[in-house]
């Protein structure tokens, strides 16, 4: 497999530290070898428009979801940090496995993303069938691009107004990204609501879930991030903070 990502990416794959990704290549299941190779496709632009290296520390799958360590220059940080976070999303809606839709879940203490077929079975043998199917299928795989119609990534930080406000930066990506030969910001619309009471934003993202959107993203350690985000938050914590800004709107 390492071959063929050689010929198709030879400046990303170009590199030699000393590193899990070189000792072990992609400790990824078959299912996700298309994901990755769009995604070194993606960094590849990258390289060639910016004249900057991205180096591979180590790709890999834990706890269901695939996680892409990189470096990059501070040039084309933002870039690649988004598209880390962006595949590893992408990653919880297909099969490990055969890359059929699928979906994360624990079972029986094992977090995996499985189609219903290749799920809680304990037939080995109908695993390594479908996974040696997968990658015999991927031999012949052309880049495509990623269909990306609802995704939205969002960065919820604490405002420096201080407690009870917060900032909310949402990207939204195209219906469907083929190339970024200019970079990746230049074609996702991004806006910021800073600066806001959190019951509002809180609001805000609500509203993206109802509409059925496709959100990931981060957020800072602060309980304001937490309560836009519909993270889990200690609920008097949680009422402490909209209490304040109702407070202070009266």
């Amino acid at each position: 497999m390492k071959s063929k990502f050689r010929e198709s990416y030879p400046l990303l794959m170009a590199q030699k530290d000393d590193n899990s990704f070189q000792r072990f290549g992609l400790e990824i299941g078959s299912g996700w070898l298309f994901l990755v190779y769009e995604l070194f496709g993606f960094l590849e632009d990258i390289q060639r428009h910016s004249g900057q290296a991205v180096s591979i520390s180590q790709i890999k799958e834990k706890f269901g979801s695939l996680r892409i360590y990189l470096n990059s220059s501070p040039e084309i940080a933002k870039d690649v940090d988004m598209l880390e976070s962006l595949f590893e999303s992408l990653s919880v809606r297909i099969c490990d496995i055969c890359s059929a839709p699928g979906r994360r879940q624990n079972d029986e203490g094992y977090w995996c993303t499985r189609c219903d077929k290749h799920r809680n079975t304990a037939d080995g043998d109908m695993l390594r069938r479908a996974a040696q199917e997968a990658e015999k299928d991927f031999i012949d795989y052309q880049r495509q691009g990623v269909a990306l119609s609802g995704y939205v990534h969002l960065k919820a930080v604490k405002s420096p107004l201080g407690e009870g406000y917060g900032t909310l930066t949402l990207t939204r990506f195209p219906d469907h990204l083929d190339s970024i030969p200019s970079g990746l910001m230049d074609q996702v619309s991004v806006e910021e609501l800073a600066d806001r009471p959190v019951s509002d934003l809180e609001g805000v993202v609500k509203e993206l879930k109802e509409q059925k959107k496709r959100l990931f993203g981060t957020a800072d350690a602060s309980i304001e991030a937490d309560i836009i985000l519909g993270n889990p938050v200690e609920e008097s914590a949680a009422q402490a903070v909209r209490a304040l800004r109702d407070s202070e709107r009266k």
